[in-house]
């Protein structure tokens, strides 16, 4: 997805009194390089620069770190705060659709992507959304090794509050293993929020979408946004 993809949830916490750094990932937007040149170690890079950043002006202002990321970025985010071995890297996090916990199925991309590293396969990503018509195995590769560091190491250092959204139709991220390993690993401060599967209402065929009122639905919108501001901006930690 285009990182302009995070506008709205971007523009929401602005509206809410927070700064917000958004992270442009390579090979998501048109100053990078092409997503068939991307690696982990780059990803990983990216992320943690970004993180930098951010932890400098929270510690210059003296107001709590949030998290906030969708999908692949939701990924990478754990993947970051289990690298750095510290705790209290996030104060908070909101996951939505986290490519944490991927269905089965999907696994069967990992086998093909032996045989025929060199196909590109085709985005059925909205084309509003869409930052790449085709993508590369290398970039599932990337997905499923960071999904099984985060399972190998029983989610060491992850248990920090957090805010999950799913969609239970969502086609690449299983909302049963997303109960299961919360269960499994004694993830205590992890909250699970299910959103209207209904696509009638929402501009997208996806169930995997959501990151707006257009693909959510207005209902689902304002429930999510209503989560976020008490989970976020109710506590005695204050606005950020």
């Amino acid at each position: 997805m285009k990182p302009t993809g995070m506008l709205a949830i971007t523009q929401w916490l602005n509206e809410q009194g927070s700064d917000v750094y958004l992270v442009k990932l390579s090979g998501h937007h048109e100053d990078s390089i092409h997503i068939k040149h991307i690696t982990s170690t780059l990803w990983e890079e990216e992320m943690l620069h970004a993180y930098s950043i951010a932890k400098e002006a929270v510690i210059k202002s003296g107001v709590p770190l949030f998290f906030v990321g969708y999908s692949l970025g939701a990924l990478l985010g754990q993947a970051l705060i289990l690298s750095l071995k510290e705790d209290n890297i996030f104060d908070k996090q909101i996951l939505i659709a986290p490519a944490t916990a991927v269905r089965n199925r999907s696994y069967t991309l990992k086998v093909f992507s032996y045989i025929h590293k060199r196909i590109m396969l085709p985005s059925f990503t909205p084309s509003p959304y869409r930052a790449n018509n085709f993508l590369p195995f290398t970039a599932f590769e990337v997905l499923f090794r960071n999904e099984r560091k985060l399972i190998e190491a029983r989610y060491e250092t992850l248990n920090i509050p957090t805010l999950i959204f799913i969609d239970p139709k969502d086609e690449l991220i299983s909302y049963k293993k997303l109960i299961d390993y919360t269960r499994r690993f004694e993830l205590t401060n992890y909250e699970i929020v299910v959103l209207d599967s209904n696509l009638r209402v929402r501009q997208s065929l996806y169930h995997h979408l959501i990151v707006s009122e257009e693909t959510m639905g207005k209902e689902n919108w304002e429930m999510v946004t209503g989560r976020m501001t008490a989970f976020l901006f109710t506590a005695k930690t204050g606005r950020r």
